[in-house]
């Protein structure tokens, strides 16, 4: 499968309103996998951002490199965005410090596949949730590791942890995320049984000049609300 196949049949063949585990992500998935066996389709992917200027400039905003744990790569955005392509790298915990990820859910459905490497996906459930205290305990249901080939989905709103446990082997990972399904993301911080929700970097980009304007650093969700 060439890159142009496969993003026509993103475009064409995945369900992105449907049930998403019980259909569409099966079919993700083997879309995926097809990809990660045809190592030219990556390559053919690459080489069109290297030599389109326009196409580099306009996926250079939608993507986070360098980033302490993971670094994300976007490679294909759909018109109507319906879905985004990107590649991931998980760095290796010679370079994180043994610091990982925070438990969180995303606003989208997401199906991905590993390149090389491989990691732990930890999935949680939610418990003693209140809304407006901020409060909530996530428990751990289940771990898996991922390796080269294998492929995996997550519905949005599920609650999950990934780790490169690996001491200096980079994971790297082909991924699709579908559309938003609500506004924020939210991340869990487990150690005081809290949460705070995450927006577009746009929207909070805005939210962060109106603090800084009047001199407020405390415009972090981990701070408390500036008394000023």
């Amino acid at each position: 499968m060439n890159w142009g196949t496969f993003v026509r049949s993103l475009e064409t063949d995945i369900d992105w309103q449907g049930d998403w585990l019980s259909g569409p992500a099966l079919d993700l998935e083997a879309l995926l996998r097809e990809v990660q066996v045809t190592s030219t389709a990556i390559t053919e992917c690459v080489d069109h951002l290297l030599q389109d200027d326009a196409a580099f400039n306009t996926f250079v905003d939608y993507s986070q490199y360098p980033r302490v744990l993971m670094d994300k790569f976007t490679v294909h955005v759909d018109q109507e965005d319906r879905f985004r392509v990107r590649l991931h790298r998980f760095w290796p915990r010679n370079m994180t410090g043994g610091v990982v990820e925070k438990v969180h859910y995303h606003k989208w459905h997401m199906s991905t596949v590993i390149l090389s490497g491989s990691y732990v996906e930890r999935r949680f459930a939610v418990e003693d949730l209140d809304e407006e205290r901020k409060h909530a305990k996530v428990v751990e249901t289940s771990a898996a590791e991922l390796r080269e080939g294998m492929s995996n989905s997550l519905p949005y709103r599920q609650p999950h942890q990934v780790v490169n446990e690996s001491f200096e082997v980079p994971c790297l990972t082909l991924f699709v995320r579908g559309p938003s399904l609500q506004p924020n993301a939210r991340i869990f911080n487990t150690e005081d049984e809290t949460f705070y929700d995450t927006f577009s970097p746009r929207k909070q980009y805005r939210d962060a000049l109106r603090s800084l304007r009047g001199l407020d650093g405390y415009f972090h969700p981990l701070f408390p609300k500036s008394v000023g």
